[in-house]
């Protein structure tokens, strides 16, 4: 992870960094993520429980929409608004962890509410590529290639 970065994820477990890992997230317990090897054994922090639904989330460090926000960010920002409600902006910036209140307002308002494709942002560019042009086009932006990206799942969120 890049020095002065703050993490995007941590195990609510051990407290290690997992940003770029794969990892485990709870869908019962909100904002729950989990290492491997923490699931692996069942860990469990109240409330959460080792017997809980959960998806495996894989990283998605690279841009998807626009080159200075990446995958995981575009999850986070809407993940925060779903949370907070539109317009508490610390509160999704805290959530998004690696931009501020600023950027996310910019970044809500150029890429959400002036998309073409209102309320959507605008996926032309990445519908319809394959993994290799993805994985290409973030090799453009200088990001390095770590684990499986499930792509669908991102595209998928926005239609």
């Amino acid at each position: 992870m890049n020095e002065g970065k703050k993490a995007l994820y941590h195990c609510n477990y051990c407290n290690k960094d997992i940003s770029g890992k794969i990892r485990i997230k709870c869908v019962v317990c909100p904002d729950f993520d989990l290492c491997m090897e923490c699931f692996s054994v069942g860990a469990e922090v109240t409330p959460h429980k080792s017997n809980h639904s959960y998806r495996v989330m894989d990283n998605l460090s690279f841009p998807l929409i626009c080159s200075d926000w990446n995958a995981d960010e575009e999850i986070l920002l809407l993940e925060g608004i779903e949370m907070y409600g539109l317009g508490n902006w610390n509160e999704v910036a805290e959530h998004v962890g690696t931009k501020n209140k600023t950027q996310c307002i910019d970044h809500y308002n150029v890429i959400y509410m002036n998309s073409p494709c209102f309320p959507l942002p605008d996926m032309s560019h990445v519908m319809g590529k394959n993994r290799e042009e993805l994985l290409a086009m973030a090799k453009e932006h200088g990001e390095v290639s770590k684990g499986v990206w499930h792509i669908l799942f991102v595209v998928n969120r926005f239609e």
